[in-house]
């Protein structure tokens, strides 16, 4: 005989949660079992049958509806509203393709996010704050409340509608396109959320891009701030695609099931994909959290990993995508993580997996973006050395961060702060333009005009850093750091007529850095220690400058073989007379 006992008197028995019920063969043995479990009871003994418990059958029901195009686009099915074939729609497990007539079904959980793909020529609804509504939550009872977040989770979606519809709105397929792409945004006040809108979003309100994605650590820890800073990056008025990163995470949670209930409630999946032109774009969550007061051995309380789940997936979304398609995957933890670029492991983690990754992608043309390291951005291009053996490079970046420095240093006369990286780069973000498969990634330092690609110092090892002295030292050193460069950037500088000088890609402190770390140390504008820097380069200047102003022209070519040109003024001092002071 199977019995089912309430677990509490009273009405609070009859709360949602992973554990309200226990079901017994005998009043004496109670096995706890979540009202997902009922619902599955019930039905059996409803249809007076008797039933072997399989996992395939806990709780999972079958999803139908039509992904069609939304003419008058107010997101309902109307009369005469064609369905769209050959259109990926997902339940983060399987992918199924859509029929002639629009229409799919496929198993879902509950739990589960059904999701489409977006493909070139379409558009996906947004909402008032350009939030691409491409999902649908099947989450019966919501967040379990025996997990007690700090910040509310996913509410009750009540039972599987009879048909889950997904619109899209016909538009015009764009070989050619521009999105913009954030990292580590990062704000953990809402002092810091005010840096982020004045800092970066005023400047891109309007911007001529198709859309916008930010890979990770949305806010700093408190996800409370999340509904300011969809208003604030829906401003901004283009789609705007999230992946969550590690300060997206509900801390409070005994493992990684439940580790973006928050997250989810804002965002929606946190694996997806979407198409525009010839480029396939892959987001992905690869960041796996070992649960309250756990800790991994080398990466501490979470780790970067893709679970087998997400890599079987990753499969069969990609089974419909032509291998002539470029595809960009889009995660928070890089892939590979140096601590300078391609020369110096880190302590950071990296993705532990990546070998997986990899042969699931073999046979795509790659390139990749992340965010989370606070000290650098980098360039690594993957080849047989690192497991790669698909076609070409897989070029994986691990982007400059929005938040740069910590939202630290020196304030400016808007009253926020300089936020410059340890490595020298100022915070800012990228403009991601696609021709084709071809690609090119252009870093922007907020708040500065769009030329501003490298700082131009000249450095001596001691005395006075801003003026040379002629034919007292050996000649100073000539400093470049060329912002967001990489193994295949070339630097170059000339003086007046002289022949020009190639540069040597170094791998040290930028001294700028090291001298404002200096300047603020114990004051309010305090900046974090100075870090290696990967895009750095040196060269000396020569011995014979006669004294005076010079102009020092510096042509950098970056990783995708454009050339920008700086010009900045140097002095060269008479030296000083045993009676005379320096100038």
């Amino acid at each position: 005989m199977l019995f089912l006992l309430p677990a509490a008197t009273g009405l609070g028995a009859f709360r949602r949660g992973p554990v309200r019920w226990r079901v017994s063969m005998s009043p004496s043995i109670q096995i706890p079992v979540s009202m997902r479990f009922l619902r599955f009871v019930l039905t059996v003994c409803l249809m007076g049958g008797a039933a072997v418990l399989a996992p395939s059958a806990y709780g999972q029901e079958t999803a139908r509806g039509t992904v069609y195009q939304d003419a008058n686009e107010n997101q309902q099915k109307d009369s005469g509203e064609a369905g769209i074939a050959g259109v990926s729609v997902s339940n983060g497990r399987q992918v199924v393709q859509t029929d002639t007539e629009g229409q799919y079904t496929l198993p879902v959980r509950d739990g589960d996010a059904i999701f489409v793909t977006k493909p070139a020529g379409y558009r996906v609804p947004v909402d008032a704050h350009n939030r691409p509504q491409f999902y649908y939550l099947h989450d019966p009872d919501g967040t379990p409340d025996s997990l007690d977040l700090k910040f509310p989770g996913v509410e009750p979606t009540g039972p599987l509608p009879e048909a889950v519809n997904f619109p899209l709105h016909p538009s015009e397929k764009q070989e050619s396109f521009t999105a913009l792409a954030f990292a580590d945004p990062q704000a953990g006040s809402h002092e810091e959320l005010r840096f982020v809108r004045d800092d970066v979003i005023d400047e891109l309100t309007g911007a001529d891009a198709a859309f916008g994605i930010t890979v990770g650590d949305v806010v700093a820890d408190d996800l409370s701030l999340y509904p300011r800073h969809l208003r604030n990056v829906g401003a901004i008025g283009i789609p705007w695609w999230r992946v969550p990163g590690n300060h997206d995470m509900n801390y409070e949670v005994a493992s990684d099931e439940y580790a973006t209930e928050t997250y989810k409630r804002y965002f929606g999946p946190t694996n997806y994909s979407f198409t525009y032109g010839d480029v396939h774009f892959i987001a992905l969550d690869n960041v796996q959290y070992k649960g309250k007061g756990e800790r991994y051995t080398y990466s501490g309380k979470y780790r970067g990993y893709l679970k087998e789940n997400q890599l079987e997936w990753i499969r069969e979304d990609l089974a419909s995508v032509s291998t002539e398609k470029r595809v960009v995957i889009a995660t928070h933890i890089p892939l590979r993580t140096y601590a300078v670029g391609d020369t110096t492991e880190s302590w950071l983690p990296g993705t532990d997996n990546l070998g997986a990754l990899l042969d699931v992608l073999e046979e795509y043309r790659v390139y990749s973006i992340s965010g989370h390291d606070t000290s650098n951005s980098w360039h690594v291009y993957l080849d047989e050395e690192h497991g790669w053996t698909g076609p070409g490079t897989f070029h994986h970046h691990v982007l400059a961060e929005v938040r740069g420095g910590s939202w630290k240093g020196p304030r400016d006369d808007r009253d926020i702060p300089a936020a410059t990286m340890e490595d020298g780069t100022p915070n800012g973000y990228y403009s991601l333009h696609f021709e084709g498969t071809d690609y090119e990634a252009q870093f922007q330092a907020a708040g500065r005009p769009a030329d501003r690609q490298r700082r131009v110092t000249v450095h001596q090892p001691a005395g006075d850093q801003q003026q040379a002295h002629a034919g007292q030292w050996a000649p100073p050193t000539l400093c470049v750091n060329v912002f967001d460069g990489g193994p295949k950037t070339t630097v170059q500088y000339r003086i007046g007529d002289r022949d020009p000088v190639v540069m040597e890609r170094t791998i040290q402190k930028d001294p700028f850095m090291e001298r404002l770390y200096q300047r603020v140390e114990g004051t309010e504008a305090a900046v974090s220690a100075p870090e290696p820097s990967s895009h750095l380069w040196t060269a000396p200047l020569p011995d014979d400058l006669a004294p005076g102003a010079h102009t020092v022209t510096v042509t950098s070519r970056n990783e995708f073989g454009r050339a920008d040109t700086t010009a900045s003024v140097i002095e060269v001092q008479e030296p000083p007379s045993a009676h005379e002071e320096p100038q």
